[in-house]
């Protein structure tokens, strides 16, 4: 009796595919079809496949022992205060991104690195997703919605009454600023900072807040919500009068921050699950643990940070 048999391996988990691929293993070697003229021959084959598939899968869990496919590796900047606390792992960013995965069903393992090493580590696969990102960083991967807005601002007192409509208006006052400020707001502010005698860069932002409200510097620029931040943490501290109002000048465009994903299925999942909570209260919610808004300023008002 002449016996044929047909078999083709498929339908594998796409990480032991991959790994079965850096096996170096042709497509074909998984593929057989015809008559059964040796059995003893066809029994052999079947073992050295299975032999490979097993070597292949130990080669798979191998890469991240423990991982499951609903455990995310998400790299984040370092500490931004009050975005992210990396020591404690918290922070109004972290919180919000961690909670709307949860939402969608995933699990974060965050890794902190900087920026440059995080589009590294993500165009090499390593990372599952990146955050704080403002447009596409490495080909092929998905985009989520805004899920956050930084804006940088200049503060200044309101008892001062100062009038700025643009950039060259700062030229008159002194300033102290974020210390990358000038490489990360627009060539025109660079400019300005680079030709100011009064300018200066500043590593603590807390400094800038306390300067401001002690009269040693006429504008501050910085984050809104990081001088907000710092304004309530001073104000706490008894070491300013949380009270003065301060003229926010919306000089600069928001910068809306996005996360990134090679999976665009974990982005569907993110908008939507960002959505829900956005309309439950839940993102305003993480924001006011920290005494912050993700409301746009739009036109110079004059604040309270403190009463």
């Amino acid at each position: 009796m002449e016996r044929f048999v047909s078999f083709r391996f498929s339908h594998v988990p796409d990480r032991l595919s991959q790994a079965v691929a850096r096996l170096s293993i042709p497509d074909t070697f998984f593929e057989y079809g015809g008559e059964v003229t040796n059995p003893n021959m066809m029994l052999r084959s079947v073992c050295t496949i299975l032999w490979l598939l097993a070597v292949a899968g130990s080669a798979a869990n191998a890469e991240d022992p423990g991982k499951d496919p609903l455990t995310l590796n998400i790299g984040i900047g370092f500490s931004l205060s009050p975005y992210i606390f990396q020591g404690e792992k918290r922070g109004a960013e972290f919180e919000l991104v961690a909670a709307v995965l949860e939402d969608a069903g995933y699990r974060m393992r965050s890794r902190f690195v900087s920026m440059n090493r995080r589009v590294h580590e993500f165009d090499r696969q390593q990372l599952d997703g990146i955050l704080t990102v403002t447009r596409p960083v490495v080909a092929n991967a998905c985009l989520t919605r805004p899920y956050i807005h930084y804006q940088n601002v200049v503060a200044s007192l309101a008892e001062q009454d100062i009038e700025l409509g643009g950039i060259n208006d700062m030229r008159g006052y002194s300033i102290a600023a974020f210390q990358t400020a000038h490489k990360v707001i627009s060539p025109e502010f660079a400019r300005m900072a680079e030709e100011h005698d009064a300018y200066m860069a500043l590593p603590n932002q807390l400094n800038q807040v306390q300067m401001l409200y002690r009269k040693r510097v006429d504008l501050v620029v910085s984050d809104i919500n990081i001088f907000r931040w710092y304004a309530l943490i001073l104000g706490n501290e008894n070491k300013i009068d949380p009270t003065m109002p301060i003229r926010v000048h919306p000089l600069f465009q928001p910068s809306p921050k996005m996360a990134s994903f090679w999976d665009p299925e974990v982005c569907r999942a993110f908008d939507l699950s960002y959505g829900k909570l956005l309309a439950e209260g839940e993102v305003a919610r993480i924001f006011q643990r920290y005494g912050l808004s993700d409301s746009i300023i739009e036109n110079a008002v004059d604040i309270q940070f403190g009463s």
